[in-house]
């Protein structure tokens, strides 16, 4: 609303009487309240207020504002009040574009979400392919790699996962384990369909150092890789949690400090504020009070 700064300072004045009691109410300067009422006067081309030393009188025409300024003040408020309503009562769907490196810790998230807002659907979209945020393909996403810097999104530093080459310890009883490079090429490894072209460092390494025949399978979903390499199918990488949490991995060679994955939680400006988007980084939050590596 034009001049909706010097209406709210003006009706404030008719209500109250004096520059210096709306001044104080406002919590600004007597010099800004008398700049508002001039600005205001100057606007309509007519006066506001009779001056005297007892204080300020209104004119029709100021009576007429401050009634209209208080007819918007309410209708302000019932909007907070339908904001807050629809915060406390969020329905609807909410679009993740994620890696599927990242779900299985941001199941936690959406378990939480969902029972706080029963209402609300959550759509899982993971993959490698960047979900555009200006478009409305997803509203929020979960990226690897560098810092994005597109100049409408809102970047925020989510988790560090260090990975590690792996495999079972019934893989190595069967196959053994290879001592160096040359011995890539009497073993499985397990790798990504689309290894040569990934943004990953550690799929990267493994295109370059294994031989192509010795990656004899692929998968384009990271969970389903994991699961082979957990299985005992072939050597891979697999975050260092899930190897302690499996119990029975062998570490096949020391980790490189490219090998660890930053992610990064992006939203759009646009809607960043928005009830839903709101209350999911209110839970991922609680969650994960300070991202860090895992």
């Amino acid at each position: 609303m034009t001049h909706w700064n010097e209406i709210h300072t003006a009706a404030r004045v008719a209500k109250l009487g004096t520059v210096s009691a709306a001044a104080d109410q406002l919590g600004i300067h007597r010099a800004t309240v008398i700049r508002h009422i001039e600005q205001l006067e100057k606007h309509y081309g007519a006066k506001l207020f009779i001056r005297a030393k007892a204080g300020y009188t209104p004119t029709d025409l100021g009576r007429e504002l401050q009634r209209v300024a208080e007819l918007a003040d309410s209708r302000f408020s019932e909007l907070e009040r339908i904001v807050k309503s629809q915060a406390d009562h969020l329905q609807g769907e909410l679009v993740i574009a994620t890696l599927d490196l990242l779900i299985p810790d941001l199941l936690p998230v959406i378990d939480c979400y969902v029972q706080d807002f029963p209402d609300m659907k959550v759509h899982v979209v993971a993959g490698e392919t960047l979900s555009r945020l200006e478009y409305g393909e997803a509203d929020i996403a979960f990226r690897a790699g560098p810092k994005p810097d597109h100049p409408d999104e809102v970047v925020t530093p989510f988790l560090t996962k260090s990975l590690g080459l792996f495999a079972s310890a019934d893989y190595v009883q069967r196959h053994g384990k290879p001592k160096d490079r040359q011995a890539y090429a009497d073993h499985t490894f397990i790798g990504s369909t689309e290894a040569r072209h990934s943004q990953s460092a550690f799929l990267r390494w493994m295109a370059r150092q294994v031989p192509a025949d010795r990656i004899q399978l692929r998968f384009n979903d990271f969970e389903a890789a994991e699961r082979a390499i957990l299985g005992g199918l072939g050597i891979g990488f697999i975050p260092h949690t899930a190897a302690a949490r499996h119990g029975n991995m062998i570490e096949i060679r020391p980790p490189m400090k490219a090998w660890q994955v930053r992610s990064w939680r992006v939203t759009h400006v646009d809607v960043h504020r928005s009830a839903k988007i709101h209350a999911f980084l209110e839970t991922l939050k609680r969650v994960y009070p300070k991202p860090s590596g895992i």
